[in-house]
């Protein structure tokens, strides 16, 4: 009973898509009822398309006597491919014929036969990610018409080997992500704030949709279809989930030193699995369990009690899940996200010095082509606290959610500690300079009737708080708050309702929608191009939100539905990705290769262009500035002439703007 009527349901299954290249394969057993006649401690099978082979391997204990029939029903997508009922007696295996209790220990081969292998289909080795299992319920009864109860039932998921889960894929868009960042920051020290504050806007936009995508398949949700986990987990990166195996090792040091107990599940690890205090509704759910949820042997209860039971097994969900597929130990999933954040800031910082040594070393020895770097080597302090600001809001997201994960999951005192720190002095710095804004475009309404012109006219504010609204139109420089309430509130579900998947997957799903009626209704972003994809980006991530929270079970649906769903958030997303990383890529080249890059943009229909007092705007206005510059300079305290190659300009005011000073020049 054990092998033939295992292999003929795995050959069964071919039939219809499975996935591997030329192996299809299972790790992973559970047992599917209470109370199973049947257990297993180690499993594995291989099928090998080019010469029909089954290697099987299996440890087992059994409890089940007498005379017994199996049922096998092979399962795809949700839908029930083959149901079959054996006689393992006809199957020539005289330890179950009739079946005693005891320990077995079986490696074998077995050759299918061509006919049965000639039924897979092409297609079944080329599509990654197969939705598949094969369930096998045990009866005792003598004859085909006198099955009894159920007295054992035992699943394994089906693969192929393929994945959408390629480690290429994160590391391709961290790296375009990266050099669009870097070639902002380059074009703005250059003079061409238009085109800096574009190609920055995108790809933060762009970043940010990375992180809601690898956000949402943190939800403990129940049966979410295996393509979509594996897709989700290419942009785990975004939030700092990143493994190196040398600080892994620090990391469990630095836990059990600081007076937390490291997890072992990695190390522990077992390829036939015994789920355990599971409701009996998800027990008996169906024919996708296996698929749903990661099986990894642990010698502890989930109350953390010691378990003396031949293989007792952790269904992982969320954040427990995604830390296991990255190979780090959940314990160390707090540290691992930021430790990655200090180390890159620390390399930033780094780059910024070194830059403007090498700056200071041309401009002395008055290399010309560096000249138009002058504002940055007069102004890089500023710049670097702005850098570290933008960094700040960049990894707000991660931020939060790890914190607030480490809060539930307390690993450690320091870890916690270390926890608090962070999480106050991100939330301190943004808020404080969200309330800092909102307070300086008051006072320039009540002055001005316009909220740009001291958010834009001080060089020191720009550079230091500028991060929180060059990004969206002047009149709506309170967008940020908003922003910051929306990432707040959805990593506070996110971490603290791992253990309510159905509540998160509502919770989250309301969010995004009112985030997206607001993003529709403010439209807030600098220009039309950048609300349109800020739109599009919401559209889908309120989508996956949707997705999530049929994933979660709280409909009911057929199993078929989460599987097709599956199927079109990966089609969907890698679609929109792809779109993303060409838009940011074409605006880079563009910006590269055009001697003005400014011209592509339009002019800010909130003047800033007019305000702002720098060496960018300087230049701006030589090249070909408009009456409207004259004006701004004029507010200003500043001297344009106009003629007909552009504007002329000197300085008769130095410094940062001055209430009083600047009240009386504009009237």
């Amino acid at each position: 009973m054990r092998l033939h009527f295992l292999s003929s349901a795995i050959v069964g299954l071919f039939a219809v898509p499975a996935l591997a290249a030329q192996m299809l394969r299972s790790g992973s057993l559970s047992t599917c009822m209470d109370n199973s006649g049947f257990t297993a401690s180690e499993f594995e099978f291989e099928l090998y398309r080019n010469n029909g082979t089954l290697d099987f391997s299996v440890q087992a204990i059994s409890t089940i006597s007498g005379y017994v029939y199996a049922k096998v029903i092979v399962t795809a997508y949700g839908l029930d491919i083959i149901t079959r009922v054996l006689n393992p007696c006809n199957e020539d295996f005289v330890q179950l014929c009739p079946a005693t209790p005891g320990t077995f220990d079986l490696t074998s081969t077995y050759n299918i036969e061509e006919s049965l292998l000639n039924q897979i289909p092409g297609i079944a080795y080329t599509i990654p990610d197969l939705d598949g299992v094969v369930t096998v319920e045990v009866y005792n009864g003598t004859t085909a018409n006198d099955i009894g109860n159920k007295i054992a039932c035992v699943r394994a998921s089906l693969s192929n080997t393929k994945t959408v889960y390629q480690p290429v894929v994160g590391w391709v868009t961290a790296v375009i992500s990266g050099i669009a960042l870097i070639s902002s920051g380059i074009f703005g020290a250059m003079g061409h704030s238009s085109t800096a504050a574009n190609i920055a806007a995108t790809t933060l936009a762009l970043f940010g949709y990375f992180q809601s995508v690898a956000i949402v398949n943190m939800e403990a949700v129940e049966r979410v279809p295996p393509i979509a986990s594996a897709w989700a987990q290419n942009f785990i990166w975004s939030l700092g989930i990143v493994r190196v195996t040398f600080m892994q090792n620090i990391f469990n040091w630095y836990v059990q030193a600081t007076g937390g107990t490291p997890s072992t599940l990695l190390r522990t690890q077992r390829s036939v699995l015994v789920q355990k205090k599971l409701t009996k509704r998800f027990v008996e759910e169906g024919v996708s369990l296996v698929r749903r949820a990661i099986f990894v042997r642990d010698d502890e209860d989930n109350d953390g009690s010691s378990s003396t039971s031949l293989a007792s097994a952790l269904i992982l969900h969320g954040i427990r899940r995604i830390s296991y597929k990255a190979g780090i130990e959940v314990t160390n999933f707090f540290l691992t996200g930021m430790v990655f954040l200090l180390f890159v800031i620390f390399c930033i910082v780094l780059v910024m010095l070194l830059t403007k040594l090498f700056l200071e070393l041309m401009g002395k020895r008055e290399v010309a082509v560096f000249q138009r770097f002058y504002s940055y080597r007069n102004n890089w302090k500023a710049v670097l606290k702005g850098v570290m600001f933008r960094m700040t809001l960049l990894a707000f997201p991660q931020t939060t959610i790890l914190c607030f994960w480490e809060f539930m999951s307390n690993d450690s005192p320091a870890c916690i500690v270390f926890a608090v720190i962070l999480l106050v002095i991100s939330c301190a710095l943004l808020f404080w300079g969200s309330f800092m804004v909102f307070k300086l475009a008051r006072k320039s309404i009540a002055l001005y009737k316009n909220p740009a012109y001291i958010l834009y006219s001080d060089s020191a504010t720009l550079n230091r708080w500028g991060f929180l609204y060059t990004p969206y139109r002047a009149r709506n420089y309170y967008f940020i708050i908003i922003l910051l309430g929306y990432i707040l509130v959805k990593s506070a579900f996110i971490s603290f309702g791992q253990s309510v998947g159905k509540v998160q997957g509502i919770a989250v799903f309301i969010i995004e929608i009112a985030y997206l009626i607001t993003v529709c209704v403010l439209r807030p972003y600098l220009s039309r191009g950048l609300n349109i994809i800020s739109i599009c980006m919401q559209v889908v991530n309120t989508l996956n939100a949707l997705f999530y929270f049929f994933f979660s079970d709280l409909m009911g649906q057929p199993a078929i539905v989460n599987s097709v769903m599956g199927v079109i958030f990966f089609v969907l997303n890698a679609a929109f990705s792809l779109i993303l990383l060409i838009t940011v890529i074409v605006m880079c080249c563009w910006a590269y290769f055009s001697k003005n890059p400014d011209s592509k943009y339009a002019p800010m229909r909130d003047d800033r262009a007019s305000f702002i007092k720098d060496d960018s705007s300087r230049n701006l206005a030589i090249e070909g500035g408009t009456e409207l510059d004259a004006l701004g300079a004029t507010a200003r305290g500043e001297d344009f002439s106009f003629s007909q190659k552009g504007f002329t300009h000197s300085d008769s005011v130095a410094g940062s703007w001055d209430s009083k000073k600047s009240t009386r020049g504009f009237k």
